[in-house]
Formats: C-alpha cells, structure tokens, sequence
C-alpha cells in the first residue's frame, strides 16, 4: 500500500462562489431518500449555489412522490443502473464539481462546504471521504462500520480509490474521463475503476477522513455476503480493466487480493490432504497466515466493542470464502464469454 505523501499545491480553479451540484441515484428507496433530501437541502452551504439531482430507474414505490415534495429536487426518471444514474445527472448538472452520495446515506450539514474547501485548497481532481454506520443497533452493520473505519484510519491522504456513497470530483475531468463505466451492471466497482484511470492519468485524489455520510449498512448477514459475492464477481471485470491493481490498491491494500488467494490455498490443501498428510500442515498454515492478514483488524474490533470480536473472526472467515466463490464464477463467466466470441 502506498504511504506517498503528495505536496499538493493551492488551487486557484475555485473562487468565492464555486458551484456543486449533488447526484442520487435512486431506485424504490421510499424508506431512506427522504432522511437524504433532508440533509441534503439543510446543508450550510449557500443555498443558490449547488443543485441536488435525483436520477430514478422508475421506482415503483413512493421514491418519487416523497422527491417532488422537496423544491431544491430536480427528479429525473431514466432506465438506468448505478454507474448510468451517475453518469446521466454529471451530465445534465450545472457545478463545476460533482458531488456523488447513494440515496441511504445522511450528510452532515458541513459536507458542501468541506468539499469545496477541499478543492479550492488542493491542486486535485476528485476527494472523497468516510462512511459512519447508522443502524448502530444491529451487529452485522456494526462489523461493516468497523471494517471501514479501519481501512479509512489506514488511508493516506493521497488515495487512488473514491467511493460513490461520498465522493466529488471536477466536472470538466469527471467528463474527460468518460465517467463511470457502464458495464458495471450494479453497484460493484465503477467507482475505483473510474478512480484508478483517473488517478494512473497522472491526477491527484485526496481522501479527507473528516469528509463522511452516515450510512444503512446491511443489517442481514446473508444480504452482506450476497453483496459481497457480486462485489468479487465484479473485480474481475476491474482487474481486467486495471490489472496494474492486482498487487492491491492504496484503499484495500493486501487483503482484498490476497486474502481469498490464501484461502483457496488452504481449501486445496483440505483436499488433497486425504493423499497427503503434509498437505494437512500446509492446510493449518495456509489458515493462520489468513488470520495473520487480519490480525490488525481484530484487534482495532477489540479495542471499540471486545463483545464483537469472535463475531469478526467468523464474518471475515465467511466473507472470504464467498469472496472466493465470487471472484472464481466471474473469471469462469469471463473466460467463457471469451471463447463464445472466438
């Protein structure tokens, strides 16, 4: 992982009265959107000076009813995904930056201001911030919060990874640079990948750690492991794109790309064991290198709620191995797409 520290220069694009306009994606959030609008229209910002766009692939509930109640809301119906929702309101948005958040999260009524702070400060392309849990009741979102807020007190200030629940860039280089890619389906990886060409163009992002939304992270286990298979299957198609990053990128570090690698090691060596009795050793040493790569993580959980930790050792151990299941399914897919087309 990176540990440059960049000396960002002043940038003079930003004056006095910059303009940002805020796009959220949507699609039957009826239960979140309106805590979202709310943060979003109370923001401490000069109110003529950003525009919020709501980008909905025709939800069928009440997304749309509770958005036109609001004034500051431009609603725009579009048949789209994610990375296409995005897209379309960078497009039709009126600031010279662009601000992305996701239709669960709340802001703080600081954030505006602190991203243009931010760009009228720095000589940078795109910032982006953190992410705090707001179903804080429930463990298995408690553990996503964790995992988070280790990862982002690792972060140095330079970063080649923005994440869309909050992140910003210059419009004029979000729209040289094509925007998200539209072959991420769901919401899987357009993000760093956007980020990645972006910031291997040879332009600085920043992650500012006191930049964040409060967000709804999944409150099932089963719906956080689904997320995280389609995550893995979706990395391969980032890889394919980026396969610079396959060594690990200044957000995931080493876990991402190798932790399920050292799984599937220790999986192998299971099987084979039944041939081999040193293939059993390799198999116990293959599982605690595993926990090794975690070990950091374990203790940061110790230190905020001790009661959670044997929990985070079983999720991770979970995690992983789906992790490896997804990324496994989308390499086939890949490799049989390619011989479908040969």
């Amino acid at each position: 992982m990176s540990t440059t520290k960049t000396n960002y220069k002043k940038q003079t694009f930003y004056g006095k009265n910059s303009s940002i306009s805020v796009v959220v994606p949507s699609f039957n959030n009826e239960k979140t959107i309106r805590k979202c609008i709310e943060s979003l229209a109370s923001q401490n910002y000069p109110r003529n000076l950003y525009d919020i766009i709501v980008v909905d692939n025709f939800s069928k509930d009440k997304t749309e009813k509770i958005c036109k109640e609001f004034k500051q809301v431009r609603f725009v119906k579009k048949v789209s995904s994610p990375a296409q929702a995005r897209n379309h309101g960078a497009r039709i948005a009126k600031g010279k930056i662009i601000l992305f958040t996701d239709s669960d999260c709340v802001l703080p009524k600081n954030l505006l201001q602190k991203v243009i702070d931010n760009f009228r400060k720095y000589d940078i392309a795109g910032v982006g911030g953190s992410y705090k849990t707001l179903n804080k009741e429930n463990y298995v979102a408690r553990y996503t919060g964790y995992e988070i807020g280790w990862r982002h007190d690792k972060q140095s200030k330079e970063t080649d990874f923005l994440g869309t629940y909050c992140c910003a860039y210059r419009r004029d280089i979000f729209l040289k640079y094509g925007g998200f890619d539209e072959t991420f389906k769901i919401a899987s990886g357009e993000d760093p990948e956007l980020s990645f060409k972006i910031f291997n163009a040879g332009h600085k992002l920043m992650f500012d750690n006191s930049m964040f939304v409060w967000h709804v992270h999944p409150s099932a286990l089963k719906i956080y492991l689904r997320q995280q298979f389609w995550r893995a299957y979706w990395r391969v198609n980032l890889y394919k794109k980026h396969p610079d990053k396959m060594g690990g990128d200044i957000y995931t570090g080493l876990e991402i790309p190798y932790s399920p690698m050292i799984m599937g090691t220790c999986i192998l060596c299971l099987i084979f064991s039944a041939f081999s009795h040193i293939m059993l050793y390799a198999a116990l040493l293959s599982l605690i290198a595993f926990f090794l790569t975690y070990l950091s993580f374990f203790k940061f959980v110790s230190k905020i709620e001790r009661r959670l930790v044997l929990a985070t050792i079983g999720i991770v151990f979970l995690r992983t191995i789906i992790w490896l299941f997804g990324f496994v399914y989308g390499l086939k897919t890949l490799l049989y797409n390619k011989l479908k087309k040969s």
